[in-house]
């Protein structure tokens, strides 16, 4: 009885140090990995199409984290349901660090309270990396517009007692919601008419088929010197500066409460090691801090920005509840 006690004892010893010898071997290859990161391509899924500011921001970014980390950086477009899709993808994904995504106002702020049976949590999902870019709206009208700035127009549209046609980008887009914002900041119902897509919205403007519209900086500018549409009005805290420094902000309109825009951040999925995300975090910030790449992201149309960590995520609560506000006040839904 006495043997058979050692011989249970030392069965119990042996598995015991066979255990400690697999934790440990499982806890130095966690490590290995994570000190070894990146050891292979990394890639950014943008949830819109190839061609717009926030791919090409994208980019931008990726070139020159590649560079940084040592591995080339990809962008992989995975466009439909407002960047819904592209951010179920990645966030159903591993959590290793190796499949990024560049999130937006819509697809973090806005989905999340609009979308029924969104295939990802925009909160619980997504481990948020840094902020890189803002992007507040222009208000933009058809050239043949017989006023100057958005406050004339919406004061004679309550005067004659018309309807202003609003375009947007679709039904609860950030265009959409700066619409809605626009009416509760001037008291005046609206037309809000949504189309397949910005450039659509700018070719009903262009031909007269709208009366107003926001937009970039960049394709405010750009339009303005065409001549194929005016500049109302910056909805921001302040003037854009540049070929749009004459144009007044909404607030010395008198219009108060419409600033709106968008912003644009790297997250990773939830669970993505902290010593991997820890890495990302310093090279993204080194990279951002760059000269060159803030020059190349203003190019895009976007404001060039940074946040990180709990200001990062401070942000984004805050923003969820800018936009929440909207469209529980606008009641916007999408009838899914």
């Amino acid at each position: 009885m006495h043997r058979m006690r050692r011989h249970g004892r030392r069965h119990w010893v042996r598995l015991l140090g066979r255990v400690l010898i697999g934790l440990s071997t499982g806890l130095m290859a966690t490590l290995a990995a994570a000190q070894a990161y990146p050891s292979k391509p990394v890639t950014i899924v943008v949830p819109w199409p190839p061609g717009a500011g926030t791919d090409a921001a994208t980019r931008v970014i990726a070139e020159a984290l590649g560079k940084e980390l040592g591995q080339a950086v990809n962008v992989d477009n995975r466009a439909g349901a407002n960047g819904a899709i592209g951010s179920a993808y990645v966030a159903s994904g591993p959590a290793d660090g190796y499949r990024l995504i560049t999130a937006t106002a819509d697809t973090h702020s806005i989905n999340p309270q609009l979308r029924k049976g969104l295939a990802y949590d925009a909160v619980k999902g997504f481990e948020p990396i840094a902020l890189f870019a803002t992007l507040s709206m222009v208000w933009v009208a058809r050239p043949d517009l017989p006023y100057q700035t958005l406050a004339e127009t919406v004061n004679a549209a309550r005067q004659r007692q018309q309807v202003l046609n609003v375009g947007n980008w679709g039904i609860g887009s950030t265009a959409h919601l700066a619409g809605a914002l626009l009416e509760m900041a001037t008291g005046l119902p609206m037309n809000q008419v949504p189309f397949q897509g910005a450039s659509p919205a700018v070719t009903a403007l262009g031909g007269g088929h709208i009366d107003l519209l926001p937009g970039s900086r960049l394709s405010a500018t750009t339009l303005r010197a065409s001549g194929k549409l005016k500049v109302l009005g910056v909805a921001a805290a302040q003037r854009a500066g540049g070929a749009l420094a004459d144009v007044p902000t909404l607030a010395e309109q008198g219009i108060n409460g419409a600033e709106i825009g968008s912003w644009y951040g790297l997250m990773a999925p939830k669970g993505t090691p902290e010593d991997v995300r820890a890495k990302l975090v310093a090279a993204v910030t080194k990279v951002l801090a760059m000269p060159a790449v803030k020059d190349k992201i203003a190019a895009t149309g976007l404001d060039p920005a940074f946040l990180a960590g709990n200001d990062f995520q401070d942000y984004l609560h805050q923003q969820y509840e800018v936009y929440g506000r909207i469209i529980r006040n606008k009641q916007i839904s999408l009838n899914e």
